[in-house]
This record gives C-alpha cells, structure tokens and sequence, in this order.
C-alpha cells in the first residue's frame, strides 16, 4: 500500500461507520412505523372471497 491508501484509510473506515448507523436508525424507525399499521389477517368473520367479489367490477 502507498502512504496516500494508508493515510485515507481510517476515513473511509468512518465513513462506512457511519453510513452503517444510518441505515441501522432508518431500518428502526421504518419497522416503528410499521408495527403502527394495521394488519389485515387480524381481522376475523369476514368472507374475504364475497367481499372481493362484491367489489370487482362488472365484465360483460
């Protein structure tokens, strides 16, 4: 390695770091924020099969 790789070595190293906290940050407060939505399959006594009919448009 040249003096010039060495030298911007540990940069880089931050960098990544950082990045790496970031992304780790975002994937948390994404799955905080989808742990809000509501989910269907905890819906119960609904035919889902006559429902999806009931809005399907009409073919002819």
């Amino acid at each position: 390695m040249d003096r010039e790789t060495i030298i911007n070595l540990p940069r880089k190293i931050l960098k990544f770091v950082i990045a790496a906290k970031v992304v780790n940050k975002t994937v948390r407060a994404a799955k905080k924020i989808y742990s809000f939505i509501p989910k269907y399959d905890r819906i119960t006594g609904i035919d889902t099969d006559r429902l999806v009919q009931s809005h399907m448009p009409e073919t002819k």
